[in-house]
């Protein structure tokens, strides 16, 4: 194991025990864990340093728990913001679009394109609608899922070690393995 890998492990871990104390990680803090580490393994031409904002698109309980483990990591600070419209974060590192986002993902979509932005959820299809990580739940494990298409049409650069873990990467030169 890589000492990339190994560290990117123990980070998830590290964060999942912060967000969870000592209770079995629930699925919207696993999901945070993931944003936190996302941003951990990409190059943003606009990042400030290597710390990411985390911008929650629409009405999502990952909101409350991404908060809740800011306050209690106080070495690591990401700041969260909420948004109603897309169009408000496109300054934005990482968009996270949730549930209530479903009807609009394509709208919301479209208003991010051509900005620097690495957008994930966890709707269905979120990939072939153009979006760059989903989330998945495979066998009671949330895993992620990455478009390199999406991620190609901004100056984002994911890292190889990123790309190794994911359980699909599509991307016109490879189509085969889909989730």
């Amino acid at each position: 194991m890589s000492p990339l890998v190994f560290s990117c492990l123990f980070v998830f871990l590290f964060v999942l025990q912060n967000t969870c104390a000592e209770e079995r990680p629930t699925e919207d803090g696993v999901k945070a864990a993931y944003l936190y580490n996302f941003g951990k393994f990409m190059r943003h031409p606009e990042a400030d340093a290597g710390k990411n904002d985390i911008c929650i698109l629409g009405r999502n309980t990952i909101a409350k728990v991404l908060e809740d483990s800011k306050s209690s990591d106080k070495g690591d600070a990401h700041p969260i913001r909420n948004y109603d419209k897309a169009a408000d974060a496109r300054n934005c590192e990482i968009v996270y679009m949730g549930a209530s986002e479903s009807e609009h993902i394509e709208k919301d979509l479209a208003a991010l394109q051509g900005s620097n932005v690495l957008t994930v959820s966890d709707v269905p299809q979120f990939l072939e609608k153009g979006g760059m990580i989903q989330l998945l739940l495979q066998n009671n494990r949330i895993r992620f899922a990455v478009n390199l298409d999406a991620v190609g049409r901004t100056n984002i650069q994911l890292s190889s070690e990123l790309l190794k873990v994911a359980v699909y990467v599509n991307s016109s030169a490879r189509t085969e393995d889909k989730p």
